[in-house]
């Protein structure tokens, strides 16, 4: 009796150790498939990032070429005209909407959803903004009001050129 004790107790270990054995690749398994899900959502989030740069940027081209009087004022910025009384307002949405557009950019290239070329094309208005006369201005008094590693960014990468 004893030995058909050991005989079952040696089967109910061999069928233990396989139980271990296929539960182990079973979590594995479910190991495999959570690595891939985080990895495809990882994508789909870099994927939407880049769309919302894509949308920002194309907002800016809409907007200049819908609005006749924005794409004057742009010009006479740019081209370092005189700016009326009036039109100073209109200067400085433009500066902020150049700058925070760059600095929301600049937040997700901080979170690793997009790369850096993507964060200079897209900051790339807001850089000839800058260059002007009126946006180093605007860029100069306004900069402490900006997140300190986007300004640090900028003056090292893209003001310093």
């Amino acid at each position: 009796m004893k030995e058909k004790l050991q005989e079952y107790a040696l089967i109910a270990e061999i069928v233990g150790a396989i139980a271990i054995v296929i539960s182990l690749v079973f979590v594995g398994f479910q190991i495999n498939q959570g690595n891939e899900a985080t990895r495809l959502n990882t994508r789909a989030i870099e994927v939407s990032a880049y769309q919302d740069v894509a949308r920002q940027y194309s907002e800016l081209n809409i907007m200049f070429l819908e609005n006749p009087e924005v794409r004057k004022i742009n010009s006479k910025v740019r081209d370092g005209s005189t700016i009326s009384t009036e039109e100073i307002p209109v200067v400085a949405h433009l500066h902020n909407l150049f700058i925070r557009n760059a600095e929301l950019t600049f937040r997700q290239f901080q979170s690793g959803l997009i790369d850096e070329p993507t964060l200079y094309t897209a900051i790339t208005p807001m850089r000839s903004w800058v260059l002007t006369r009126a946006g180093s201005i605007g860029w100069d008094s306004n900069k402490d009001n900006y997140d300190s590693g986007f300004v640090q960014y900028i003056e090292e990468n893209v003001l310093d050129e």
